[in-house]
């Protein structure tokens, strides 16, 4: 992680904010009195926000993990992108498809309600 004075940062916030976002790296911002900043991108801020959310409920963490192990065995569920760019894509149809069990969907909701609440431009990844 990098560090730069606030007056270095100041200097040349432009520089500093597209090191930032090129590097995919915070950088933290010294302060003579020892609060510190960290400046972020906003995708990595809306990646942090994504996983907190997720993290908070245990039964959502949970099916998150199972997912992830699901998917490394290859249990894996293309979604048509041209149905979507067409705008006839039901989310709600696809989701009766493709999760079965009332936790998957409220997990699904969740998700997309978080998504919604936060802008998500489709950027962050959930880890």
């Amino acid at each position: 992680m990098l560090a730069t004075t606030i007056n270095n940062a100041l200097k040349d916030f432009d520089k500093t904010c597209d090191k930032v976002v090129q590097n995919c790296e915070p950088i933290i911002i010294t302060r003579s009195n020892n609060d510190n900043v960290v400046l972020i991108s906003q995708s990595e801020y809306d990646n942090l926000m994504e996983n907190i959310y997720i993290r908070k409920s245990e039964a959502s963490y949970a099916r998150l993990l199972e997912s992830i192990e699901e998917a490394k065995a290859g249990k894996l569920t293309s979604l048509d992108s041209d149905r979507c760019q067409e705008g006839n894509f039901d989310y709600t149809k696809w989701q009766r498809e493709h999760f079965d069990s009332k936790g998957d969907m409220q997990l699904r909701e969740e998700i997309k309600d978080f998504c919604d609440t936060h802008h998500y431009d489709g950027k962050a990844t959930i880890l």
